[in-house]
């Protein structure tokens, strides 16, 4: 098969992009991922030849990404297997089915856009909307944020305490599209915004940690434990 012929199925690579996109999320935190997928997102939507067909594939690419990375939500029905198994499935595809709209709406406002630059700016700011909007809408369902991505690291994540996790989101589909728009342009600005905002996120990440007089450490351990664990157990 040719590249050509490759790119024929456009809805399948969207697909297998947002699935490999959930590898860049804990706890495997392969960064690679998300350059791959998102740059290759926007090559496609690049391509795309109409809003509908934009729609699409911002669909198949959430799809995959909600459908694989929200396969935890089905782990309780593992615990008597052979009864609820079988259910696992639908799971991952009603995960899918409906989340997958939260990249697909961002993708079809994209389409609006001219050029591969624009088009990455503007999927960075209305998937960060929709991220948002994901968090409350429908009394919310806020997992699985971008921004999580960068907690490998103590330092990536000090940029949180002044633009939150949604602006960490937007900075990470800004970095992450920088390849896509250097292969379409070759403009060597698009190397320097990724090494820009590199240098911000650990800049100042090594400045809140190392350097900041206000800046407090603790050997604390701190657990979260899920609501439905009996007290006694919360308290040993």
């Amino acid at each position: 098969m040719t590249q050509k012929e490759l790119f024929n199925y456009k809805k399948t690579i969207s697909f297998l992009l947002g699935s490999l996109f959930v590898l860049a999320l804990p706890p495997y935190y392969i960064f690679i991922a998300s350059f791959i997928s998102i740059s290759g997102l926007l090559l496609l939507l690049n391509q795309s030849n109409s809003k509908k067909h934009a729609f699409a594939l911002g669909y198949w690419f959430g799809f995959g990404f909600f459908a694989f990375g929200f396969s935890w939500v089905g782990n309780a029905l593992l615990i008597d297997a052979l009864t609820f198994g079988w259910l696992y499935p639908l799971v991952l595809i009603g995960s899918g089915a409906f989340f997958g709209l939260f990249f697909a709406i961002p993708a079809w406002l994209v389409s609006y856009f001219n050029g591969i630059t624009a088009k990455a700016l503007a999927f960075a700011s209305f998937y960060t909307l929709s991220e948002w909007l994901r968090s409350f809408i429908l009394t919310g369902f806020p997992w699985n944020q971008l921004g999580s991505m960068l907690a490998f690291d103590t330092h990536a994540l000090q940029l949180a305490s002044v633009l939150g996790a949604f602006g960490l989101t937007f900075l990470i589909l800004t970095l992450t599209g920088c390849p896509a728009i250097f292969y379409q342009t070759k403009n060597k600005r698009a190397i320097v915004l990724a090494l820009a905002i590199v240098a911000i996120i650990w800049g100042f990440g090594y400045y809140r940690v190392h350097a900041l007089p206000n800046y407090e450490k603790s050997n604390t351990i701190i657990r979260i434990v899920q609501p439905s664990i009996p007290q006694t157990m919360k308290w040993d």
